[in-house]
């Protein structure tokens, strides 16, 4: 069924959400609108109401249901609200631990879809254990090389930290204290030593994780890592770099990183200069 779903949807000609029937309609696009009008009360009347049972059976129910949802969100991020309502959020986010048999590179995908949506509050990911969770799964996948995960998991840590640098700014702009947004990254600071160390990735070594260790530079994990560790420096900058082995790592990619990852890195150090670290002068 997910497949027929990701051709249906991917097709434009038969679901385009942003085509409104109207008197002046091409005959392709009142085609689409009313395809698209009929796929929409499919999904809202029939089909996603059944994910609450679905999601609670057995495997591999659930993972195709995962897979579903996230063509959904993927293809018309309004879909998200239609998750909060229908409650499927919090156990969407419960599959985000990698302890749960449910996880996988798809909850991950679907988790930062729902994140970049706009049209749910965090506070409930949040409440449901979102910090905690992505956490763990970063320290997860780097401690047992799940190569699988490593794009959609930065994807989604990035996108957690976007959305919370957008808040701040909000909230300071507005003269308030940031400081509730900013602890509920928190536990993702756990997970720096781990970022550090996909800064400096090789694919194909005995231990990815170890410098020359042999294997293939992996320029986009790298890249995608650096990206988290500077968006958490930016918003925790005497914390994110502290602890030996994560700046024994930040050096080893300043020495033998990418352009892209070395500037990265620099910035997320001079961000911790700048908060007054007497340890980063040193």
């Amino acid at each position: 069924m997910g497949e027929v779903m990701g051709l249906v949807l991917s097709d434009r000609s038969i679901y385009d959400p942003s085509v409104q029937a109207s008197p002046t309609a091409s005959g392709r696009a009142e085609h689409a609108s009313a395809c698209t009008k009929l796929i929409h009360e499919m999904l809202v009347r029939s089909l996603l109401p059944k994910f609450g049972a679905l999601l609670g059976d057995k495997e591999p129910l659930p993972s195709h249901g995962i897979i579903i949802l996230r063509l959904v969100m993927e293809h018309n991020s309004a879909f998200g609200i239609i998750l909060h309502r229908l409650g499927l959020v919090p156990r969407i986010i419960g599959f985000l631990d990698p302890s749960s048999s449910h996880c996988s590179s798809q909850v991950a995908s679907l988790v930062k879809l729902l994140v970049e949506c706009g049209d749910i509050d965090l506070s409930e990911l949040y409440d449901s254990g979102l910090g905690d969770k992505a956490g763990a799964l970063v320290d997860h996948m780097a401690a047992t090389h799940a190569e699988a995960f490593y794009e959609p998991v930065l994807e989604t840590v990035s996108a957690i930290m976007y959305h919370t640098a957008s808040q701040v700014q909000d909230v300071e702009d507005d003269g308030g204290d940031p400081s509730a947004l900013l602890d509920r990254n928190l536990p993702l600071l756990e997970c720096a030593p781990s970022l550090s160390a996909l800064c400096i990735l090789s694919s194909g070594a005995e231990d990815p994780l170890t410098p020359d260790g042999g294997g293939v530079y992996d320029a986009p994990v790298c890249e995608a890592a650096s990206q988290c560790l500077l968006l958490l420096a930016h918003s925790h900058p005497l914390h994110a770099l502290c602890g030996p082995d994560t700046a024994s790592r930040v050096a080893e990619g300043l020495r033998a990183g990418n352009s892209t990852v070395r500037k990265r890195l620099l910035k997320a150090v001079m961000w911790m200069v700048e908060a007054g670290d007497p340890g980063a002068v040193e």
